[in-house]
């Protein structure tokens, strides 16, 4: 790609200034009519296999000189992942240290459940739990990945990769983005 492309791609936002990457994501639509009987309880479990997408990110700004400012890429993992300030620093410190003085990627995957829009139901969900599942790390014997999403309450290990997060009464504030981070 000459030059004056990869400029004019930058100047329509289909790459990133810092690195280069696409700047893009695609977007999976699911919907469906179901009808209830009126007046009658009904118990409904919803389970359904996620769509994994996954990303490489910088956690810092390296181009055209390294510098500790967050990429932008990486502030919205952040955000949308609820990491605190000891995975961000874990991450930062992983990425660098993996290509010995270079700069490393971080490897994310992720996975959305929508909520909120579904949410047309009359009262709140009597017994919600969510259980998370750590990727197994690949090749076997590679870094465990490290799992973050943003949840009211408290989120319990049931071991080495599970987690559960459970609420009472629960009513979808927004949608639930769960992100998987490791060093690649």
């Amino acid at each position: 790609m000459s030059p004056a492309q990869r400029d004019e791609l930058k100047r329509l936002g289909l790459i990133s200034n810092y690195n280069g990457f696409m700047a893009w994501t695609a977007v999976k639509t699911y919907h469906w009519t179901q009808t209830f009987q009126a007046h009658k309880i009904l118990h409904v479990r919803h389970v359904y296999a996620p769509i994994l997408g996954y990303g490489g990110l910088q956690p810092e700004v390296v181009f055209p000189v390294p510098r500790q400012d967050m990429t932008p890429e990486f502030a919205a993992a952040v955000r949308d992942s609820c990491i605190d300030a000891v995975l961000q620093k874990t991450l930062t410190a992983a990425a660098r240290k993996e290509k010995k003085g270079e700069w490393g990627y971080i490897g994310n995957l992720q996975i959305d459940y929508i909520l909120t829009t579904a949410n047309t139901w009359r009262t709140p969900i009597k017994d919600f739990e969510l259980i998370v599942e750590r990727p197994k790390p690949q090749p076997p014997g590679a870094n465990q990945w490290f799992v973050s999403f943003c949840w009211d309450g408290p989120v319990k290990q049931l071991d080495a990769n599970h987690f559960v997060a459970r609420s009472i009464n629960f009513v979808p504030k927004r949608e639930l983005h769960v992100a998987f981070f490791g060093v690649q």
